[in-house]
């Protein structure tokens, strides 16, 4: 199919919808670019069939999976873009570790592109392969409707103080699956992730590649157990930041927490407001009517998470632990309130709320550098671009 045709997302709805969410967001903005894209859910009973008979029509120009989602589908024993001659493109905002099937296929058609180098780094230093790999911007966002420069002054008022949107996991269950690591390995992963906690811009498979490495295990025999080790550190770590976030939140008066899962949370004389789980497009239209958002990070060098975009293009203040992409380019962003886990992140973080003056220029400064860095959508045409990338060197053999 010639470059121009159909253009398919691929998705199977998971907790709050997250990854349909993106899909449908992608096929929105590719249809306002003048595009012909939609979504096919594989959940569905006629997904497949539907998928099927695009895919036999000859109309498609790629098709893409947001977190890799479909890349793997197969007729028969054969994968399903080498046998349709379609680009696939796994369009990538998690660590490799949460599903390494996902990043590699024996098919030239598949390619992967990442929002995060370091993502694409540990993908090709850690899985590997001859699947086409890169990197886009996450300039994918919208602005506001109704958000200005000129609405800071009216930040202040906003009825919510502290908004916190994230699910809970109990400690307790990721400290057992620490534990259940194998004995050989156990004591030395606790201690890597003491020092990744420290380090917030460290790579966690070179953590655990130095374990094995110190053990005399080989990666590549042991490949399931490294990633495994790696998503239970990834997840530990998430999770230890969450609730110690949580756990210093309570006690704040306005904040809300949004989020199923945090039953374990002692609430004596807590001041904080637990909400269920919304729909993220709920959850998300909350922020407009919030003084600071907060957020915690995954591990990694230059995460950058919704929560802290959509944050501040709804003109809030934004709390948030921070890393070594936030640190080179946001450190003068006075709406941007970055702190890190050493001992006394409390009092920093209390700090930076007693500093806020939600003035006009504070409000200007934020949105228009989010402005510029996350709404211009250039992402969408390089998508696009690189599909054609992967049908060329599928076909030529290269």
């Amino acid at each position: 199919m010639a470059e121009g045709g159909l253009i398919i997302g691929l998705c199977f709805p998971q907790q709050q919808d997250a990854l349909t969410s993106a899909t449908v967001t992608f096929v929105e903005d590719f249809c306002e670019q003048g595009r012909n894209a939609i979504v096919v859910n594989l959940s569905e009973a006629d997904g497949l069939t539907l998928l099927s008979r695009h895919l036999q029509s000859g109309a498609v120009d790629f098709c893409y999976g947001v977190q890799g989602i479909g890349s793997n589908l197969k007729v028969g024993d054969v994968n399903l873009w080498t046998a349709s001659r379609t680009p696939f493109v796994g369009v990538h905002f998690d660590h490799p570790c949460h599903n390494p099937l996902n990043h590699f296929s024996e098919s030239a058609f598949v390619g992967n592109l990442y929002y995060f180098d370091s993502f694409r780094a540990a993908r090709q230093n850690y899985i590997g392969g001859p699947q086409l790999s890169g990197t886009i911007a996450p300039d994918f966002f919208k602005r506001m409707p109704g958000i200005t420069p000129e609405t800071g002054a009216d930040v202040a008022k906003r009825p919510i103080k502290f908004l916190y949107v994230k699910s809970g996991t109990d400690i307790r269950r990721v400290t057992d699956d620490v534990n259940n690591i194998h004995e050989s390995v156990r004591d030395a992963i606790w201690q890597q992730i003491d020092y990744a906690r420290q380090h917030p811009n460290i790579e966690l498979c070179d953590l655990v590649a130095q374990v094995f490495q110190d053990v005399g295990y080989d990666r590549t025999v042991y490949d399931r157990q490294f990633w495994g080790i790696v998503q239970i550190m990834d997840l530990y770590i998430r999770a230890r930041r969450s609730v110690d976030f949580v756990e210093w939140l309570k006690g704040q008066e306005g904040a809300v927490i949004v989020g199923d899962g945090w039953d374990f949370i002692d609430r004596t004389n807590a001041r904080a407001v637990f909400r269920p789980t919304l729909p993220i497009e709920e959850a998300y239209a909350l922020f407009a009517d919030t003084q600071f958002i907060c957020n915690t990070n995954p591990h990694g060098a230059d995460i950058i998470h919704e929560r802290v975009v959509k944050g501040l293009l709804n003109g809030c203040a934004v709390l948030t632990d921070t890393n070594s992409w936030w640190d080179a380019r946001y450190s003068d962003l006075q709406a941007l309130k970055r702190f890190d886990w050493s001992a006394g992140w409390q009092d920093r973080v209390q700090a930076h709320i007693n500093e806020a003056a939600f003035s006009p220029e504070l409000c200007r400064q934020a949105l228009e550098r989010a402005w510029r860095d996350f709404t211009s959508r250039k992402s969408y045409g390089a998508i696009a671009a690189f599909a054609q990338q992967v049908r060329q060197r599928a076909v030529s053999g290269t």
